[in-house]
């Protein structure tokens, strides 16, 4: 019905959530629980991040839940193995205001790093493994202002399409930090 402190606090904590019981944190988590403390979840593959187990499909271990793989992996599942694999690609031209001097090789790094760091988890909570995030020519720097093409590449195995574009623009209108 709600969050799963609400089933804690009116069942006790034996009690965890399960699929599609409006405990969105724990289904977010892959940490569906049930009272034997056995993870459960659709047929998936054993993978460290989304991005092996996209790339991975037809070579993973099968599982049920994250108690069926290796240590420092996850269980993934519904990530369309049984459909081709997609290359997703998208690019923005971020102006930055107050830039005095032009980027350098380490400025470029620590953006792409900084938009990966972003934008992985967001991309994640669709299925879309962030693959790249590059520099696309050189920046241009006029006075304080600063302007980066940014190219950006995900991997999907689609049911359902997905605008990657779409999707990074509502990342950054959402207010996150």
């Amino acid at each position: 019905s709600g969050t799963d402190k609400e089933c804690i606090d009116i069942l006790g904590e034996e009690y965890k959530c399960f699929t599609m019981t409006g405990c969105s944190e724990r289904m977010k988590n892959r940490e569906l629980i049930i009272p034997s403390g056995r993870r459960t979840a659709a047929i998936g593959g054993c993978a460290s991040t989304l991005k092996s187990a996209v790339m991975g499909c037809g070579n993973r271990v099968s599982c049920s839940g994250d108690v069926d793989c290796a240590v420092g992996e996850s269980c993934y599942s519904d990530i369309g193995c049984g459909n081709p694999l997609m290359e997703l690609n998208s690019e923005f031209l971020f102006t930055m205001i107050g830039v005095q001097t032009p980027m350098d090789e380490a400025a470029e790094s620590t953006l792409t790093q900084t938009l990966t760091t972003f934008l992985e988890p967001i991309l994640e909570d669709s299925n879309i493994a962030l693959d790249s995030v590059g520099i696309i020519g050189d920046p241009q720097h006029l006075g304080v202002m600063l302007d980066v093409n940014v190219k950006f590449t995900g991997l999907y195995r689609p049911p359902v399409e997905q605008n990657l574009g779409g999707i990074i623009m509502g990342a950054f209108n959402s207010g996150a930090q």
